[in-house]
């Protein structure tokens, strides 16, 4: 199928907020953009034969934000939609900025915890699944809803709830064939669900020890407890199997391991994870040692890929990680000259307001690393790109999309903060965009 281009996509945004997305319309369920109702979503109804092939059709692992040359946005109250190539070109998913959210009078209703693109196979046009968090949207005065996971079609201009019964907020998910596959909880309540987006079916992996999704492989969900070990279900989560230990005791500080496992069967855990009191808060990031087993080929054995790792994440069948290197390059300098004292405003014991001041500083050096399971070779992608990786979003086109901590070449600062948000660094050369500026679009950042 060809493809739609980028400003087509985006004049499609810009339609479907003229019709759809705005307070005072009342568009909760299956209603689309004239208001009448649809087939599917959390009222259990099925859609057509059409549209269920068209689901399963589509197996895209995870996509968080990225879809075709642009990157959707949130930050808690409002989704915008950003152009790869031109930053400054947002379009808001939203047509009041000042609408509370508070009830059902409004399509985007309750507190976004993230979103997620998925590029579905049988459409022009990528799905927005939104999900908010465990305040979320309000149904009544008496009640809220947990969890809540709303689908924004920008082909049909339709938003609808595909289900609210997630009981905590989310903090990773999959889409395979019709379903998402999503880890919610906090620490050790953290647990693996399934959501049928067509009829908003919802089913929990009964586990003692807790899970965390670690991905899709062999048509199965991969996901680890807080023992070590590495279990398999079938995609209706009704055949769990056991099918790694990794030996590692019960040590992170939420109860679980981090770990992945590519489309090839490659699995990637941590061992060892170590904390250095010497690193500022907030941003102590775990490091670790980081091993790689295969399920298709167990008898091979694991290995150490690399030390002090601190993010990875497989995509294409390629391993992409940080390492950790703290240096700290004194008060921030912006490019005109001005000096910059970052701070953050905490409290001491006593509730008190204290302000601790921070120097420019990078934890990974700005360096992207790889790993290529094929040849068991590791390489550097690029080095010094100006950014520290906080937390890996998407690996797409040749990109990675990223949490990105500002360590050099400072222009505009927004308040007391030099966490970009979201920045897009080409993996073969390291350049990079800033993409969004403190949960906001870059446009709307304080000169």
């Amino acid at each position: 199928m060809k493809k739609i281009t980028m400003t087509s996509l985006l004049l499609a945004l810009t339609l479907t907020l003229t019709m759809l997305l705005s307070c005072g319309q009342n568009k909760n369920g299956g209603s689309d953009a004239t208001g009448d109702e649809t087939d599917g979503g959390g009222d259990g109804e099925i859609l057509s034969a059409a549209d269920k092939k068209r689901y399963e059709d589509t197996t895209v692992y995870s996509n968080y934000g990225y879809a075709r040359g642009v990157y959707f946005v949130t930050d808690r109250k409002n989704l915008s939609m950003v152009k790869c190539d031109d930053p400054e070109n947002v379009h808001y998913a939203h047509s009041d900025p000042n609408c509370a959210h508070s009830n059902n009078t409004c399509p985007f209703a309750g507190d976004i915890e993230t979103i997620m693109t998925v590029d579905a196979e049988w459409s022009d046009y990528p799905l927005v699944y939104i999900f908010y968090d465990e305040f979320g949207p309000v149904v009544d005065m008496y009640h809220d809803k947990w969890g809540a996971i709303k689908e924004l079609d920008l082909g049909t201009n339709s938003i609808r709830e595909v289900t609210d019964e997630l009981q905590f907020n989310t903090d990773f998910a999959m889409f395979y064939r019709g379903r998402l596959y999503v880890c919610d909880g906090a620490d050790e309540r953290r647990s693996v669900c399934s959501v049928d987006v067509r009829t908003g079916e919802f089913k929990r992996i009964e586990s003692e020890g807790g899970a965390v999704l670690i991905g899709i492989c062999n048509d199965r969900i991969w996901y680890m407890n807080d023992r070590g070990t590495i279990c398999s279900d079938s995609t209706g989560l009704d055949d769990m199997r056991e099918e790694y230990a990794c030996g590692v005791p019960k040590i992170a500080d939420d109860g679980f391991l981090r770990a992945c496992i590519d489309e090839n069967g490659s699995i990637y855990f941590e061992r060892n994870v170590k904390y250095d009191d010497n690193l500022p808060d907030p941003y102590n990031f775990g490091y670790a040692d980081l091993y790689t087993v295969n399920i298709n080929d167990l008898d091979a054995g694991e290995h150490l890929i690399d030390s002090n790792v601190l993010k990875f994440k497989a995509s294409g069948g390629i391993l992409y990680y940080t390492k950790l290197h703290y240096e700290e390059f004194g008060p921030v300098v912006t490019v005109d000259g001005e000096t910059y004292n970052y701070s953050i405003n905490t409290v001491d014991e006593f509730g008190n307001p204290t302000v601790d001041n921070y120097n420019a500083c990078t934890y990974d050096g700005g360096t992207l690393y790889k790993y290529d399971p094929a040849t068991g070779e590791t390489s550097v992608c690029y080095e010094d790109s100006g950014f520290t990786i906080c937390n890996i979003q998407d690996i797409a086109d040749g990109k990675i999309f990223y949490y990105g901590e500002r360590y050099r070449d400072f222009t505009r600062l927004n308040s007391d903060h030099t966490n970009e948000n979201i920045v897009m660094t080409d993996i073969a050369t390291g350049e990079s965009v800033v993409l969004s500026h403190s949960g906001r679009p870059i446009e709307t950042e304080e000169e």
